[in-house]
């Protein structure tokens, strides 16, 4: 059922990206800036990164991973093409969160900010010095993906359930590490919504 209603919500999606186009859209593209990547485990975060893309793809967005931040020079007109505007994305990993910052969440997100940087994961939360290392790639993943879902949404929103879910329970996590959870059709919408009107 699941299955049906997202595919319902993509067909719709790519029929309002293509209309007055005359030929079918083409997925669109998200520009992802990573910054602070040495204070990470690289192999971790290669497969935290891997597993986010491949929940984006689920959805028909596809994630280009690179590093620094955005720089006009450096746009080509190729760029110009697939990165909607407003969607390139600035995330930065911090060693670790703030002392003022006491409610325990490791990241958070700006998703009204038209610039700078517009999720924080504070690494220290994400992914804890002892443990399962794919159990930790799992969890970073689906950080960088619910924030990335604030971002891309462009609201302060939550869901009951699956990726943009407030709180992930024990269960969750441990599904976590059997499979991804996954964005709810309504999450879909939303995402798909704000980059095919970004796009016109």
């Amino acid at each position: 059922m699941r299955a049906v209603l997202i595919a319902t919500v993509l067909a719709i999606a790519a029929t309002g990206a293509a209309a007055g186009e005359g030929h079918a859209s083409t997925p669109p593209l998200v520009a992802v800036y990573l910054q602070g990547q040495h204070y990470a485990d690289l192999a971790l975060l290669n497969q935290a990164r891997t597993l986010a893309t491949s929940m984006f793809a689920e959805i028909g967005v596809r994630l280009d991973w690179k590093a620094g931040r955005p720089r006009p020079s450096h746009r080509s007109s190729l760029d110009s093409l697939y990165y909607p505007p407003g969607k390139e994305i600035v995330v930065r990993l911090a060693i670790e969160a703030p002392p003022a910052s006491g409610d325990g969440a490791p990241a958070h997100s700006l998703p009204y900010a038209p610039s700078g940087t517009h999720v924080t994961v504070f690494y220290d939360r994400a992914v804890p010095p002892e443990g399962d290392k794919d159990a930790g790639a799992a969890f970073l993943a689906h950080i960088l993906a619910h924030e990335i879902g604030h971002v891309l949404q462009g609201i302060a929103r939550h869901s009951e359930a699956g990726v943009m879910k407030s709180q992930w329970s024990r269960e969750d996590r441990v599904q976590m590490k059997n499979g991804p959870l996954h964005f709810t059709p309504y999450d879909v919408e939303l995402i798909l919504g704000a980059l095919v009107t970004n796009e016109k």
